[in-house]
């Protein structure tokens, strides 16, 4: 199953509340759009399995967000450092989830064996992450699985 990139700037926190799923080792994100965008940009992926595919060319069902791998990278945070040198130490040392995104679409574009384009999907305002997560599931029906 292909993998889709995402970038979000949803709320990512480190408690779980209610509507939040798991989205790598430490973090939550809020799946109901019960929260406000944020300055801070946010990458990952996202994959659908084999049932949400198919119950989305069979019968166009609301996907289930279970079925649905979603992983944010992790991002280093100001606030686990007492002092700005100590962050700016790290900073240089770490690889954001931008540059991950981006190395990793760099290098699907330079593959011989892919043969397609990349399409940059925008979801627009007011979306929350499940009607976003929906229409790129719908995106992948149409342009993936169809051809």
């Amino acid at each position: 199953m292909p993998t889709h990139y995402i970038i979000t700037n949803r709320l990512v926190t480190r408690v779980p509340t209610t509507g939040s799923i798991k989205v790598n080792s430490t973090e939550y994100l809020r799946t109901d759009g019960a929260d406000e965008a944020q300055d801070n940009l946010r990458y990952g992926e996202v994959r659908f399995t084999e049932r949400t595919i198919a119950n989305k060319v069979d019968s166009n069902k609301a996907i289930d967000l279970d079925d649905v791998k979603i992983v944010l990278h992790p991002d280093l945070h100001r606030e686990d450092y007492t002092e700005p040198e100590q962050y700016e130490r790290a900073a240089e040392k770490f690889t954001f989830g931008s540059q991950k995104v981006f190395d990793k679409l760099h290098q699907q574009g330079l593959d011989e064996a892919h043969d397609g384009d990349i399409l940059v999907f925008v979801h627009g305002y007011n979306n929350d992450l499940r009607e976003s997560i929906e229409t790129l599931c719908q995106l992948h029906v149409k342009y993936i699985r169809e051809g």
